[in-house]
């Protein structure tokens, strides 16, 4: 692979390489959903690298792969694909992800491999994503990224999580693996020579249920109601995460006492860490009046919103369009 980024045109790095939507699922088939098949004897021979596990209880259970990238567990009473990613499986990498059709023709050839009905299977687990080409690298666009209601923001390994028991926030550099994996099969739309490859995903861990007021069955996921509505929960989610700016040193044309009491403000903010660092501070700190943390979360805000961010502005700027012309590509998929 040749080529820069920044070589490029505005209008390369703005291309999108979206691939809409669907990446892993967990899926979750019971025993008396198929009646006439017993799982534990029918099934295993469908399976790589299969083997039989006895518990110390007596109780039995098979663990196989299926192509050696979705894991699958079985016992007696359910079916069940735990791991690994449906879009690989059906692609031969995750980078093309799968849309209406395409999850559809997934789920079909899980049941022609398992021999089961797996349209009726529970969805228990679910990744949505999109994939995009960014003029910077990732990581540049994460000091951007604030904090989210009802998600707590974590750096972990150098990718940026926002999380909570049930969902999950996930942005993180796809560019490596793209470089030493490519694709088996063709990228369509295909991804720019020296790109940048910005991954964000939108984890549902558990409790979708409750979460979409409906049980999730295989055969929702290509449902167009259902898929639509994800498109919009993927877009809330990256609209419920606040945009900071960039905080320089100074406040250009200091002239009024309140422009200096901020650039004292800006320079403090910074010095311990920038403005990620002071949030997640104030969100931990035990304040006298509950109301307190909100005000002085909102007041940080404004502070760090009284700086000339014109790096920041534009990064995010881009990130907002970007994501804004993926979502509109989803609902074409």
């Amino acid at each position: 692979m040749t080529g820069t980024v920044n070589s490029h045109k505005k209008k390369d790095y703005a291309f999108l390489a979206i691939h809409a939507m669907y990446d892993s699922v967990a899926f979750c088939l019971p025993a008396d959903v198929v009646r006439n098949t017993n799982l534990l004897h029918e099934i295993p021979d469908h399976l790589s690298n299969h083997v039989v596990i006895t518990e110390r209880t007596g109780r039995r259970y098979v663990k196989g792969n299926l192509k050696g990238i979705l894991t699958v567990n079985i016992n007696e009473h359910c079916l069940k694909i735990s791991k690994g990613s449906l879009a690989k499986y059906h692609h031969g990498n995750n980078l093309g992800l799968l849309g209406r059709c395409t999850v559809k023709e997934s789920i079909e050839m899980l049941s022609d491999e398992l021999h089961l009905p797996m349209k009726r299977a529970d969805v228990y687990r679910m990744d949505i994503a999109c994939t995009i080409n960014t003029k910077f690298k990732p990581a540049s666009y994460f000091p951007f990224l604030g904090d989210s209601n009802y998600l707590n923001r974590e750096m972990i390994k150098g990718s940026l999580y926002y999380l909570n028991e049930r969902r999950a926030i996930n942005f993180y550099d796809k560019t490596q693996e793209l470089i030493n994996c490519p694709p088996i099969i063709p990228i369509n739309p295909p991804i720019p020579i020296g790109a940048n490859i910005l991954r964000y995903e939108l984890r549902y861990k558990r409790g979708l249920k409750h979460q979409f007021k409906l049980a999730v069955k295989a055969e929702t996921l290509h449902d167009d109601d259902f898929y639509c509505d994800l498109i919009k929960r993927l877009h809330n989610a990256y609209n419920s995460i606040s945009k900071l700016p960039d905080i320089n040193n100074v406040l250009p044309d200091l002239k009024t006492p309140t422009d200096f009491i901020n650039n004292i403000y800006l320079n403090g903010i910074k010095s311990m860490g920038g403005a990620n660092e002071i949030l997640k501070q104030a969100k931990g700190y035990t304040f006298s009046k509950p109301e307190y943390k909100s005000r002085t979360i909102k007041r940080i805000k404004q502070i760090c919103c009284q700086a000339y961010p014109v790096e920041g502005y534009d990064l995010i700027s881009e990130l907002n369009n970007s994501i804004e012309l993926g979502i509109n590509y989803l609902h074409g998929n």
